[in-house]
């Protein structure tokens, strides 16, 4: 199956295993931006929008952070415009956010999985077969993420 370069686009026909293998934990192959293709989304779920997380560092509290609101627009669009990256640069070259939004979705293909994304554009989708992609997203410019 042959990948686009530059963004993904969400309308094209099936989600590729990452570049470098299987791998399925955080420790996952690091280098460029990888190109990725998405099967439309059959449907999606926000479990979770305003929430504060523990496991990582800011200055934000949970008061902030319950100003921080998805909505599945927001989500949608998220997925359109982000670029994946790899987790060495989803982890030290982009600003973490403790404030969050989280759900599950569903694409056409059948491929299911879980998403997180936080207040300053970055994002995670693990998928139910074990991959897991980073996502970043400076296109986005919903008034909900940082400015």
């Amino acid at each position: 199956m042959a990948i686009l370069i530059g963004l993904f686009f969400i309308s094209l026909s099936a989600i590729p295993a990452p570049a470098g293998g299987s791998a399925t934990n955080d420790e996952e192959t690091s280098g460029p931006i990888k190109p990725c293709k998405f099967a439309s989304i059959k449907s999606l779920v926000i479990e979770k929008t305003g929430a504060w997380a523990d496991e990582v560092y800011s200055d934000e509290t949970p008061d902030d952070c319950a100003k921080f609101k998805l909505s599945e627009r927001d989500v949608h669009d998220f997925f359109r415009r982000a670029k994946q990256i790899d987790y060495e640069t989803y982890g030290a070259y982009y600003l973490p956010s403790r404030c969050y939004a989280a759900g599950e979705i569903a694409f056409v293909n059948g491929d299911r999985g879980t998403w997180r994304i936080d207040f300053e554009r970055r994002g995670v989708l693990k998928l139910s077969d074990g991959r897991k992609m980073y996502f970043f997203c400076s296109a986005c410019r919903s008034r909900a993420f940082y400015p």
